[in-house]
């Protein structure tokens, strides 16, 4: 793990500490924050992509930003990296990291299994665990869980590992919630399921190209209207919340079993 300190003005400001942060929502949460004059943490395993953000939020934004780039399917290093946010006075934290898994479970490299539950479960917890006392101790914070709309399917042939660990962050975030309201705090807890974002996720994964030619442009959202539906929905202590009116019919459809008649091969492109 390497940390890299790029500006250390302003160190009063909010802090937020986003995952996966070197593109995409990660991304767009970054910048978006910055210009909210958030001071940023930003972690990933893409050093460059990091350095990329960095330089491109303190060119235009008079804040703080520390990247930290770590392997998160390394127990140890996240335990570090916990260990750290632990020490600091979080605002807000986005866990955002996440890969894909194009293939059948029990064809599925073992090593791949072992890294998407990591990003999607364990990395997740360990540093809401850091984050969370000092929130309630605080009265203040927010946390948002970046799932999928593809949580909620269970009609999906090669994607077992992907939406099983996406459905626990939601489960995860409902529960923790529904804890801290018990103790009358106010921090905020969301778990957000996009659909189809125009990502490098949805260009490649670990098993290499996909193809997403199939899917119609209207099924699509730009990670920047993604971002900006959750923190607007933050606002309004919305727990679940599904950004886009096709990607709130798709949960829909998911949860009242609506997508069972379709082939399989059309199921391949779900998000």
């Amino acid at each position: 793990m390497t940390l890299v300190a790029v500006n250390n003005k302003k160190a009063y400001r909010d802090l937020a500490v986003i995952t996966g942060a070197s593109s995409g929502i990660g991304e767009a949460f970054a910048k978006k924050l910055a210009a909210k004059r958030y001071n940023i943490i930003l972690i990933s395993n893409d050093k460059e992509g990091l350095s990329r953000v960095a330089k491109d939020i303190t060119a235009t934004s008079d804040v703080s930003v520390e990247i930290l780039c770590a392997d998160l399917s390394n127990e140890e290093k996240v335990d570090e990296i916990a260990s750290k946010l632990k020490k600091k006075d979080v605002s807000l934290l986005i866990n955002n990291a996440g890969i894909g898994i194009g293939s059948k479970f029990y064809l599925a490299d073992e090593k791949l299994i072992h890294t998407a539950m990591s990003l999607h479960m364990l990395a997740p917890v360990k540093f809401m665990r850091a984050v969370v006392p000092n929130m309630l101790a605080a009265n203040k914070g927010s946390i948002i869980n970046v799932a999928s709309a593809a949580a909620f399917s269970r009609n999906k042939k090669n994607c077992v590992v992907y939406n099983s660990t996406k459905i626990f962050l939601v489960t995860f975030s409902e529960s923790l919630q529904k804890e801290i309201d018990a103790c009358k705090k106010n921090v905020k807890v969301q778990a957000l399921c996009p659909g189809f974002t125009r990502t490098n996720f949805h260009k490649i994964t670990k098993e290499g190209e996909r193809n997403f030619s199939k899917i119609p442009n209207f099924m699509w959202m730009e990670p920047d209207v993604v971002v900006d539906k959750s923190l607007s929905a933050l606002k309004k202590r919305k727990v679940l919340y599904v950004p886009g009116t096709i990607n709130k019919l798709t949960v829909f459809m998911f949860k009242n079993r609506l997508f069972a008649w379709i082939p399989n091969d059309i199921m391949e492109y779900e998000p």
